[in-house]
């Protein structure tokens, strides 16, 4: 009876031992399956996040290509961005599938980008309404140096007009020129002539109007002798004239007008071989202003 027994008991034993084996293996199968699926549903959140994160990496690149950068540094800045940007998509689409770690990664990067491009965009924003609010100015300003332009060329014309009144009224007016030729003795002595071999000088004398417009004081008094041909006899010096040219001229002297009428005579002596028989003409210019002109015929003869 006890040899029955033992193989007995051994045959449970072996059995309890399958049946403990059958419940581990099912247990690891199920959980072998639980966890298979727990991966596949990790798996397919990646691949959602991997497509999600290269989305987003594409719409920052045209972000970054809608900013119109302002200036040099802010385009250095939209460009290397851009191109980092540009280096994380072309990553990301070289992997089938990514991590947590590297899907953690590109949020915070994107995250970070989003915040430059908001930053960038803030400040060319600032940039943008300050150079609309400098141009504004500029334009007013512009706007006010048209008008004093204007303003100023009318007062000009007006002065102008007025300068061109006032030099009409205020010129130095003369009349009663007379001219007459002289031979100087050697005692210095001077008697009429008009023999061109006996003259050695001219004796001119005029009366200056009286205007009470005139500048008084003293002035300039200038005479040009010149002959029919237009060349300058016996010249001193130069002058300028009101019209800014240098002029020669034969003999200067000085006279002091008051605003009222001035007699004004002048012995000019002159080199007796530079005179010949010919027509004279004698010019007079009072502080630059040329006031008139006369005429004298020297003939021929000794005496």
């Amino acid at each position: 009876m006890k040899e029955l027994e033992t193989p007995n008991k051994e045959m449970s034993k072996y059995k309890t031992i399958i049946v403990l084996l059958v419940i581990v293996l099912l247990s690891c199968a199920g959980y072998m399956y639980y966890n298979n699926a727990e991966t596949t549903k990790e798996i397919t959140k990646l691949e959602i996040e991997k497509k999600s994160i290269e989305n987003e990496l594409t719409l920052l690149v045209e972000k970054y290509d809608s900013l119109e950068a302002s200036n040099s540094v802010m385009e250095t800045e939209l460009t290397e961005a851009k191109a980092r940007i540009e280096g994380y998509l072309a990553d990301l689409k070289k992997q089938k599938s990514i991590s947590k770690s590297q899907s953690y990664r590109y949020k915070r990067e994107i995250g970070l980008l989003n915040s430059k491009i908001q930053k960038l965009n803030f400040i060319i924003a600032d940039i943008n309404t300050t150079v609309e609010e400098t141009t504004e100015k500029l334009g007013e300003a512009e706007n006010t140096i048209k008008v004093k332009e204007e303003d100023n060329k009318q007062l000009t014309e007006r002065n102008t007009t007025l300068q061109k009144n006032l030099d009409y009224f205020a010129r130095m007016e003369v009349e009663t020129i007379k001219i007459s030729s002289l031979k100087k003795s050697k005692k210095g002595s001077y008697k009429a002539t008009n023999k061109s071999r006996s003259t050695n000088a001219f004796k001119v004398s005029f009366e200056i109007l009286p205007n009470d417009v005139n500048e008084t004081g003293e002035v300039d008094i200038y005479y040009v002798i010149k002959d029919k041909d237009g060349i300058v006899i016996d010249g001193k010096g130069e002058f300028v004239s009101y019209k800014k040219f240098n002029l020669t001229y034969s003999y200067s002297t000085k006279a002091n007008y008051q605003g009222d009428k001035v007699s004004v005579s002048s012995i000019i002596d002159l080199k007796k071989d530079k005179l010949k028989k010919k027509m004279y003409f004698v010019h007079i210019y009072i502080n630059g202003k040329f006031v008139g002109k006369e005429s004298i015929l020297l003939k021929k003869g000794l005496f």
